[in-house]
């Protein structure tokens, strides 16, 4: 009963409204505020907060370094524009006189223990078409330069030419691989310039609109708020009883706290009323001891004359209430739906889902076609459910595969793609070899890019 007196819990003042616990957000701004990164990972022992009493939170004393200036730097560029690298090279020589600059192409570089300056994507994209001569000295400067500022143009914000940012993904992929690889990327706006002006230690830079900007990951609410309420996490928030078309039963999420009650949609009442059946609206229930008991998780009390109050219902009163679930999107069963990546257990899973979404018209392009028992087996599983699955030979990598599914069925026109092709080649980039590095490229980077030259805008979706 003492947790149900006034005033009885002083904590809410620190952000410890109902627990001497810290929520998550709480304890990474504590975090930060004293030094450290915030909470790089937290792992629960059960998801479901009703079971969940013990959570590991992991964070990174943040370092107070400051940033190191180059005595020396080497412009790396091609054979056929060192004109830029010269250009270049004038420029750093006069505004900074204490500092070495010199000018090299790739293959001619020695890379040991200098800082490179490497304009490599300024023209055309480096590591889209690069050979494999071009890939072993590409990893050999990564690996053996004191530093590295690669710089690219249109390549990231609006980006005109996707291919570029390439390095920007990769450079991401090698940092995680190795924690003392120091490299920057510096996205140049291909309209606009500026002076680069920072201070603070960053890897990536863009320039857009004359600004100096760089990457951040930011609260998207609106759609955390939809995906907590497409999950089961949907957390009960404040809200007027007045809920238009929904009817509401009361629910305590933990017994024994009486400020975990809340209200939610009633699974029972929430439907059309059947002929012999009225609806009414309820203005005033009768709450007993009983119904206390119970909502304090303790046994029921076995009187059998309790003392009954009459609770008025009050419509715009602020209470908890679980927000409404929101519906599934319906897809056009007059349209085609193509996956692609064959069908393993990621894309049969894919194909159910659109099929639960309405989907009755579905084509999957694959490496190996449609033979083995199981791709039939679930040909016919489709058959039965009223959807026609076809299963086409070709490769997302082939331009001329994609175009001629587009033309298969002009009548029922392909409005949604799911991009799933893939080749795995697990290497680390310092052992990767250039037949790796192509063949995961093709279906994901060519493969993609195939598609959407293929459909452009004319798609509801693409994955």
């Amino acid at each position: 009963m003492f947790g149900s007196l006034p005033g009885w819990w002083l904590g809410s003042s620190d952000g410890r409204p109902d627990s001497p616990l810290l929520g998550l957000v709480a304890w990474n701004e504590a975090l930060n505020r004293i030094g450290f990164s915030g909470i790089d990972i937290s792992l629960k022992d059960y998801e479901l907060p009703k079971e969940n009493e013990l959570s590991l939170m992991i964070a990174t004393a943040v370092s107070q370094t400051t940033p190191t200036y180059a005595d020396a730097i080497t412009i790396v560029c091609n054979e056929d524009e060192m004109v830029i690298g010269d250009a270049l090279s004038e420029i750093i020589a006069k505004t900074k006189k204490f500092v070495k600059v010199q000018c090299s192409s790739i293959h001619k570089l020695d890379p040991s223990d200098i800082f490179c300056v490497v304009l490599l994507d300024i023209v055309t994209a480096f590591l889209a078409s690069c050979s494999a001569l071009d890939f072993m000295v590409f990893k050999n400067m990564c690996l053996k330069a004191k530093g590295i500022l690669w710089v690219t143009r249109g390549a990231s914000v609006e980006s005109c030419d996707p291919d570029k940012a390439l390095t920007t993904g990769l450079s991401r992929t090698m940092r995680s691989e190795d924690h003392s690889l120091n490299f920057t990327t510096l996205d140049l706006d291909p309209i606009s310039s500026c002076p680069l002006k920072t201070y603070l230690p960053e890897f990536e830079y863009a320039v857009h609109d004359g600004i100096t900007i760089i990457p951040r990951l930011v609260e998207d609410s609106p759609l955390e708020d939809f995906m907590r309420s497409s999950l089961c996490e949907n957390r009960p928030r404040f809200g007027t009883l007045n809920q238009a078309d929904r009817a509401l039963s009361l629910e305590i999420e933990t017994p024994g706290l009486l400020e975990t009650l809340f209200w939610k949609d009633s699974t029972f009442h929430n439907r059309s009323p059947n002929a012999d059946e009225v609806r009414i609206q309820v203005k005033m229930v009768a709450l007993n001891f009983k119904n206390r008991m119970i909502a304090m998780g303790q046994l029921e009390d076995l009187r059998k004359h309790m003392g009954k109050l009459i609770v008025e219902i009050d419509l715009q009163s602020q209470v908890k209430i679980q927000p409404q679930k929101p519906s599934l999107a319906k897809l056009n069963h007059e349209s085609t739906y193509l996956v692609t990546g064959g069908l393993g257990g990621l894309g049969r899973a894919v194909i159910r889902y659109l099929v639960k979404l309405g989907a009755r018209h579905i084509m999957s392009l694959s490496r190996s076609g449609a033979e083995g028992s199981i791709k039939e087996a679930f040909v016919k599983e489709m058959r039965d459910a009223g959807v026609e699955l076809t299963i086409h030979l070709g490769s997302v990598a082939k331009l001329e595969d994609i175009e001629r599914l587009k033309y298969l069925t002009p009548e029922i026109p392909i409005r949604g793609v799911v991009q799933g092709a893939m080749d795995l080649r697990d290497s680390v980039v310092s052992n990767m070899t250039h037949a790796q590095w192509q063949a995961a490229l093709q279906p994901k980077v060519a493969g993609t890019w195939n598609l959407h030259s293929a459909f452009g805008g004319n798609l509801d979706f693409f994955v």
